[in-house]
């Protein structure tokens, strides 16, 4: 396990050279929340870079009571939530967290938000993997 999770923090802190060397060059334009990409075997991954002061979110369509298997690994500290799509009222919240790992079940069918909130003054490189169960 301690591998697994010193090979995702090298795969990060490469990807945060990359990025870094990349936002020097070109102004980042402002994004909406990506979509989660599930392939055939119900798994997604990202690799994403949250900007200070700003939001990161991956949103998928769920049905009610389709459990997915959620983790994280983030350079530095980040709020978490999961929120229904087009609202603020998060229905798993998370305060300054590197990692997590868990599950999440929605009551109802409807469109579902992974958030990760940067309220610190560098840019934060996360590594997330969903998987449907």
């Amino acid at each position: 396990m301690l591998s697994k999770r010193m090979a995702a923090m090298a795969a990060l802190a490469a990807t945060a050279a990359g990025a870094a060397s990349a936002q020097s060059e070109t102004p980042a334009a402002p994004a909406g929340p990506a979509a989660i990409e599930w392939d055939a075997e119900g798994a997604a991954r990202s690799m994403a870079s949250v900007a200070p002061k700003d939001t990161q979110r991956h949103c998928t369509a769920l049905k009610a009571r389709e459990r997915v298997v959620y983790a994280y690994v983030a350079q530095g500290p980040v709020d978490f939530r999961i929120e229904p799509a087009g609202s603020l009222q998060p229905l798993v919240f998370q305060d300054r967290q590197r990692e997590a790992r868990d599950a999440f079940t929605p009551a109802r069918e409807g469109r579902y938000c992974w958030a990760w909130i940067n309220r610190g003054e560098v840019p934060v490189q996360l590594s997330i993997q969903w998987r449907r169960r």
